[in-house]
């Protein structure tokens, strides 16, 4: 039986109710990797007939935009979270691994999503190095003792 793409797609599409994703992170503008990925990922949820909203974290969080949901301050972060939790959002959360505040926005949308009773994504971005990362951390202490025991054998 021949099956295309589109077509197994759109079958599980109408099989499945859509989902309600709250994407929350860095967003365009300022144009940079991470915020581009989550453009890209926006698309791709909604055109698989998704609804997906941002929540927009980086600097120009503050300014109001038809793409995203702006942020003004801490406790309008929170009560967005809660606004999006009871109409039945699940969230993904973008953390950069180079900073300490995006742990502790992300622990805030798990707990308020899992209290909500939804799954909560998490993904981390910001490059190879990620200074609060364990696993990165522990590769690139590996890596530094592979080369310094490179150079002391051509010693």
């Amino acid at each position: 039986m021949n099956r295309s793409p589109e077509t197994d797609s759109d079958r599980t599409a109408e099989a499945y109710p859509r989902a309600r994703i709250l994407q929350i992170g860095n967003y365009p503008p300022p144009v940079c990797g991470w915020a581009v990925q989550t453009k890209l990922l926006v698309e791709e949820i909604r055109r698989r007939g998704n609804v997906c909203q941002v929540l927009n974290l980086n600097e120009s969080r503050r300014k109001r935009s038809s793409e995203y949901i702006d942020v003004q301050n801490g406790f309008d972060y929170l009560r967005k979270l809660i606004q999006f939790a009871l109409r039945g959002y699940r969230f993904q959360v973008h953390v950069n691994g180079q900073s300490a505040p995006g742990y502790i926005l992300a622990l805030i949308a798990g707990v308020v999503g899992r209290l909500a009773g939804q799954p909560v994504a998490l993904s981390w971005r910001g490059g190879l190095q990620q200074k609060y990362c364990l696993s990165a951390a522990l590769s690139a202490r590996r890596t530094n003792l592979m080369q310094q025991r490179g150079s002391q054998t051509r010693d």
